[in-house]
């Protein structure tokens, strides 16, 4: 087993830090080429919200990296598209209203 030393696990935070404070940017700049920055924060909160729907449906700790993405498809894609087959047991009515401002939030910006 390979040990990581002290300097290495924190070059890893702080590049970590860098880029969880950086990615929306990088992705409005290089990928959505979006000037006025607003897609690539949409996308990074959708994450965010994708992952946490997820560990709580499944009763997964939030610090549980143990399959993500899901093989089955994203807990908020199958509430929006398939909302019969969601395991609801682990889920709490505030889970409900992030989905649905998330869904509100989607309308302003994918209709014309």
């Amino acid at each position: 087993m390979i040990r990581q030393s002290s300097s290495t696990k924190l070059e890893t935070v702080l590049f970590q830090d860098y880029l969880h404070s950086s990615l929306a940017d990088l992705l409005n700049t290089h990928i959505f080429l979006d000037s006025e920055n607003v897609i690539g924060g949409i996308i990074i909160e959708l994450g965010y919200a994708e992952t946490y729907a997820l560990r709580s449906c499944r009763g997964q700790d939030q610090s549980d990296l143990s399959d993500l993405p899901a093989q089955e498809g994203s807990t908020l894609y199958k509430l929006l598209t398939d909302p019969n087959n969601v395991n609801l047991e682990n889920l709490t009515v505030d889970m409900f209203g992030v989905s649905s401002e998330i869904r509100s939030t989607l309308k302003v910006f994918c209709l014309p």
